[in-house]
């Protein structure tokens, strides 16, 4: 290119506008997250100051594109209906013939259906969140990260429901207290669902809290589900997969569940399956039985897995699990009542779950449920998994690592492990990664350096 077209180029570039995203403070600069959306364009994020915001887009269908909605925090940032105009929902949704498909993602704050807390005055009747393309061509993608959703009675579909996407991740969010037609989590037409390290606590109603259908691929990591109350006399359960392709779920636990105060004489089997593919490996389950037996046209393998259902096959685990507290629905016998107990799902000190995993299945990536380094192996129990990694605790919550600058694993921490360290550094040996990213670098040597100095064990 010669001087005379490098300066046509640059003069002309002077003059063409540059799109750039803003932020768009709530209530600094919009007095509501409608009034922000309602201005928002392509690429601005809206930012929601610490406090509670009364949800006022219940009715009007807001179109938005490339949106990110972002929170002060999960304790921080509260959106709740307005008791003035209940039931609330927020819907965002993308109609043919906008210039671009959905693509929202929203995190970093809580989404609560009872205003005040007063059950009464809150009951909704409709969805808290709704995303959706169409119908006919899936298009566009929603991500809800670290999003805690709780506390919404009856919505005719899911609590969230998440339609007609190509991507739906769900990630490090919450699911609590909810009890809907769908599922506390409603993934339909869509693509790819990828529910992440996240968790679903004493949820209730017709369809299992997560409930997945309609889709080409989908995968489940790190979650656990537990306290599910069941209102349907056959097929609830802790999750649903239907219509669908190839279902991956993987490092998952699965605890208590049973009927409900609604309907006392409701069966409960923790997997419900309908015209899928679906493979399990390292996932824990509860005493209540595991397959759904009208799992129609429907295949599912287990592999590493645990509990008093499962096949005995593919080195499976048949036994319970070995959790802290396996949650109870109380002296009633019913879930959905005062009295229930949905548990902890962590593995107990003797829990079979630990170092039992198939190693080189790690769902998510190297950090468990609660964010936890994944990977820790203690040094006085066997691994008995499999795989390159066959310390890999079985489940979504990995036990904790009482020491991990012990490198050479002889309970104690001192200089010898050092030298233990420079030996796995060299050899890219996994016992050199002491901050379990997943890599071997010398941030790891600082890592250990700093637990040494402070004499970080017991």
């Amino acid at each position: 290119m010669n001087r005379f077209a490098q300066l046509l180029l640059v003069t002309v570039s002077a003059f063409i506008p540059v799109a750039h995203a803003d932020t768009l403070r709530v209530p600094q600069d919009f007095p509501t997250l409608g009034v922000a959306l309602s201005a928002a364009q392509p690429g601005d994020e809206i930012l929601l100051a610490s406090g509670t915001f009364e949800a006022d887009i219940a009715t009007p269908l807001i179109q938005v594109n490339e949106i990110t909605i972002r929170g002060s925090g999960v304790d921080e940032t509260f959106i709740v209906p307005s008791p003035a105009s209940q039931p609330f929902e927020i819907m965002l949704a993308w109609r043919q013939g906008t210039p671009d498909p959905l693509d929202i993602t929203i995190t970093d704050l809580t989404i609560d259906g009872f205003a005040g807390g007063d059950p009464e005055v809150s009951e909704s009747y409709r969805t808290m969140l709704r995303a959706e393309g169409v119908f006919f061509d899936p298009e566009g993608i929603v991500q809800l990260i670290d999003v805690r959703f709780r506390n919404a009675l009856k919505p005719f579909d899911g609590t969230v429901d998440l339609n007609s996407l190509d991507s739906a991740i769900v990630e490090d969010c919450v699911f609590e207290n909810l009890d809907s037609e769908a599922g506390a989590l409603y993934i339909d037409n869509v693509t790819r669902a990828i529910v992440l390290r996240s968790r679903f606590l004493g949820n209730g109603g017709f369809g299992a809290p997560i409930n997945i259908s309609d889709f080409n691929t989908a995968a489940v990591a790190d979650t656990f589900v537990t306290g599910t109350a069941s209102r349907v006399t056959v097929g609830s359960g802790h999750i649903a997969l239907s219509r669908g392709g190839l279902a991956r779920i993987t490092n998952c636990s699965f605890g208590a569940g049973g009927a409900s105060t609604v309907r006392p004489n409701a069966q409960f089997a923790q997997i419900d399956l309908s015209d899928v593919t679906a493979e399990f490996v390292n996932c824990a389950f509860g005493p209540a039985d595991v397959f759904d037996a009208d799992g129609r046209n429907s295949t599912a393998t287990f592999t590493r897995c645990i509990g008093p259902g499962v096949p005995p096959v593919n080195d499976n685990i048949v036994g319970l699990p070995g959790y802290a507290d396996p949650g109870d629905p109380g002296p009633d016998m019913l879930w959905q009542t005062a009295d229930d107990n949905p548990g902890d799902l962590r593995p107990s000190t003797d829990s079979p779950m630990i170092d039992a995993a198939f190693g080189d299945f790690i769902g998510s990536g190297f950090r468990d449920v609660f964010g936890n380094p994944r990977l820790v192996d203690l040094p006085d129990v066997a691994d008995t998994g499999g795989g390159v990694r066959g310390f890999l605790d079985i489940g979504a919550i990995e036990v904790e690592d009482p020491c991990p600058g012990d490198i050479n694993r002889d309970g104690s921490l001192n200089s010898s492990d050092f030298f233990a360290w420079a030996t796995a550094f060299t050899g890219e040996a996994f016992e050199c990664d002491v901050n379990r990213d997943g890599f071997c670098t010398s941030s790891d040597f600082f890592a250990w350096v700093t637990i040494f100095t402070g004499q970080g064990c017991d």
